[in-house]
């Protein structure tokens, strides 16, 4: 039995937030790097992590709430909270975005909108009864490729 180790995951966290974010300044120019804001950094409750001009979206801000993971094979297994999800529901700029890191290397595998998994929500039949948190498993061929 693994112990659970907070700090290493928020380390594991970071990190991916960081390489995203690496990823956003190759691909969009120079004068608009100033926009990309890790807004993680001092609020963790807006429900997303980085704030930032869309490289396909003509350039519309996008709130990217990034998921990193370090289990090997082909599927990704990610948590995500109840703020996050109600984000992205009602946030058409929002995204998940998926970020595998395998010894010491990052890769994006992809991103997407909730609609990947919401038709899967546990049926909350009572009021004094609601989810806080999930733990999903997804295809990363369910994503769409790249950035938003």
């Amino acid at each position: 039995i693994k112990k659970f180790d907070n700090q290493k995951l928020k380390t594991i966290g970071l990190e991916g937030e960081q390489f995203v974010i690496s990823q956003l300044k190759e691909k969009i120019v120079c004068d608009i790097h100033g926009r990309i804001n890790h807004v993680s950094l001092t609020n963790d409750t807006l429900g997303y992590d980085i704030l930032a001009p869309s490289i396909n979206l003509n350039n519309n801000n996008v709130k990217l709430e990034v998921k990193t993971s370090v289990q090997q094979g082909r599927n990704f297994t990610f948590f995500i909270s109840r703020n996050e999800y109600e984000k992205g529901v009602n946030d058409p700029g929002w995204f998940l975005v998926f970020v595998k890191k395998i010894n010491g290397n990052y890769s994006l595998l992809g991103h997407a909108r909730t609609t990947i998994f919401s038709e899967f929500l546990p049926e909350e039949v009572d009021d004094n009864v609601r989810w806080q948190s999930l733990n999903i498993t997804i295809d990363p061929n369910a994503t769409n490729q790249g950035l938003p």
